[in-house]
Parts: C-alpha cells; sequence; structure tokens
C-alpha cells in the first residue's frame, strides 16, 4: 500500500513539472525599436520569465528577444502589456499596470513582486517595501516597512483625499496601488483618461469534481480482492497570483478493502 501511495506522488510530481514545461502561445504583437508593430504569437510564460524575454512566433519561426532589442510587447486577448526600460544598469520589460499621467508598473523575481511609479517631471522610483521576522522581548512578530507610504503621498501631493487611503496601506499590493494611481489619474487628467491593463482576477477559485475508478492491486495475499472500488471529491484550486499557470490539486478518496482478518476503510 505505501509502495502505491508513493508511486502516486512521483507520478503527480511528473506531471505537474512536464505541464509547466510546456509552451503557452498566444495572440499578441512587440515593438520594435523603430516604432513598427509586428503581430504573432507569444510565449505566455511565468511572470519573472516575462520580465527577462520575449519568445515571438511568426509563421512557426520562433525569436526570442531581450529588452535591449525591442520596445514594448504585448498580447491581444489579455490584458498583459510590457515595456523596456533600464534599471540599475540592466534592462528588463516591465508590465505596465497604469498608463497614465501617473504610471504604474510591475516586475517579478525570486524575492516577490517589485511595484515602480513614473511621473512626468519626477521620474522612474521603485516602490519600496520589506517585511521583516522581528523577535522582542521573547515574541516573534512580522515587522512591515512604512517607506512606500511617504513615497505614495509624494507622487500623489496634488490629491489630497487620497492621504487615509495610502495611510491605510500597509501591505501595496498590485490591487491597493491600482486603485490609488488610477483615482490619481481621475483627478489630474479630467481631459484624458488613464489606460488600465491590469485584469482582475480572483485570489483563489475552486473547481469542484466527483472522482471514482477500480484500484487493482498486486502481491498483497493478505486480501480477499485484488481490485476494489474507489470514489470520492477532488478539487482544482486556481491561484492566478503569482501565476495564472498554478493549480492545486486535493480532494479525499474513499476505499474499502477486505482483508482474511478484517475490513479496513482507507481515506486518501
Amino acid at each position: 500500500m505505501n509502495k502505491l501511495r508513493i508511486f502516486t506522488i512521483i507520478a503527480f510530481v511528473i506531471l505537474y513539472f512536464s505541464g509547466f514545461s510546456q509552451t503557452d502561445f498566444r495572440a499578441g504583437y512587440i515593438l520594435t525599436t523603430t516604432g513598427d508593430s509586428i503581430n504573432g504569437l507569444i510565449d505566455y510564460q511565468n511572470d519573472d520569465q516575462m520580465n527577462l524575454v520575449c519568445r515571438f512566433k511568426v509563421n512557426d519561426t520562433i525569436s526570442t528577444f531581450y529588452p535591449e532589442e525591442i520596445s514594448a510587447y504585448a498580447f491581444t486577448n489579455t490584458k498583459r502589456y510590457y515595456i523596456s526600460k533600464k534599471l540599475k544598469q540592466s534592462s528588463y520589460f516591465f508590465e505596465v499596470l497604469i498608463d497614465g499621467r501617473l504610471s504604474l508598473y510591475k516586475t517579478s523575481n525570486a524575492t516577490g513582486d517589485h511595484y515602480y511609479l513614473n511621473k512626468y517631471g519626477t521620474g522612474f522610483v521603485e516602490i519600496p517595501y520589506t517585511e521583516e521576522q522581528v523577535t522582542k522581548n521573547d515574541k516573534t512578530f512580522l515587522q512591515k516597512s512604512t517607506r512606500h507610504i511617504g513615497i505614495l503621498k509624494l507622487f500623489t501631493e496634488e490629491v489630497p483625499d487620497l492621504i487615509n487611503e495610502i495611510e491605510s496601506t500597509t501591505t501595496p499590493d498590485v490591487y491597493s496601488l491600482t486603485d490609488i494611481c488610477k483615482k490619481y489619474n481621475d483627478v489630474v487628467c479630467k481631459d484624458e483618461k488613464c489606460v488600465v491593463y491590469e485584469k482582475e482576477a480572483p485570489k483563489v477559485k475552486l473547481y469542484p469534481d466527483i472522482v471514482g475508478g477500480i484500484a487493482f492491486y498486486s502481491n498483497t495475499d493478505d486480501l480477499l480482492k485484488q481490485t476494489t472500488s474507489q470514489f470520492g471529491v477532488v478539487g482544482h484550486i486556481w491561484i492566478p497570483n503569482p501565476s495564472e499557470k498554478i493549480f492545486v490539486r486535493t480532494g479525499l478518496i474513499y476505499t474499502r478493502m477486505a482483508f482474511y482478518n478484517n475490513i479496513k476503510t482507507s481515506y486518501i
């Protein structure tokens, strides 16, 4: 029985990672450094990869572009738009979340998501934020930095009505920052609309499924039957943040096996 469970876990891990290795080309376009637009298909990768490279496909030919080689790229049917910018001597594809008088950008890497502001006449600045485990008087707690509050106040000083919302933003994320920047642009740029590229997605979504089948056992002389029925409920949990490709599969499987000396009910 233990061997069967180990085999099941190994098979699941192999299938899980093989799914991630597959390409996912979607309709999109690139902007060359001369401003020309070329339509084709773009590999929809994980967020950290899309900040580093654009894999572009036209007529079954795949080309790889780095931030120094093109100005921008975008997906046609999803609100995802990336522009090339230089930061600390290196170039990246920054995802554009808000395009307006006050623009908001995002990158992702192993340390998490990072957000940046760009304002006419002010420049391109990262929104600072850190979390740290602190022990004091034998008690450990999570200490959150507050420097981002000062930066947000500085960049939105023309709209004092945002102060309360900014001060209550203890953890800057895509939702809170997009909301602040959009409200700022709506007030300051009444004659023009800012463009919101970040699509709203649920943090977690559950897809339930009923499963059933027959299990076959070998090398089990103590079983009355070499087969047993199984049924249960499985949930596919979709976690679009941080990646739309992350699914977690969990559930409860019921099976009843008859041994020569007793009957055993098992939940997997």
